[in-house]
């Protein structure tokens, strides 16, 4: 009885896990997306808290996530000049 308890405990942290390592992926996702459009009011807010959730806190570090969503693109100006004020607080 108690190894069956024990066996669905394992397997309920497995899936907590995968579902934790989901999340991080999504974040970092949305992070990107949000940072690809970047427009002024509707994302920041967005952005400042995907930051603060994913602990990022380097513009290299966050140029990373981007470029690992979008290759072959360039994070728009407006996004990095609003990424160094953050960042300088």
């Amino acid at each position: 009885k108690q190894l069956n308890r024990l066996q669905r405990q394992a397997a309920t942290a497995r899936r907590y896990q995968n579902l934790k390592a989901e999340e991080r992926i999504h974040q970092a996702q949305l992070l990107a997306m949000k940072l690809r459009a970047g427009r002024p009011i509707r994302d920041t807010s967005d952005i400042d808290r995907l930051l603060v959730v994913t602990g990022l806190n380097t513009f290299e570090e966050i140029q990373e996530v981007f470029e690992e969503y979008f290759p072959y693109d360039v994070m728009p100006e407006r996004t990095i000049r609003w990424l160094s004020e953050r960042l300088a607080r």
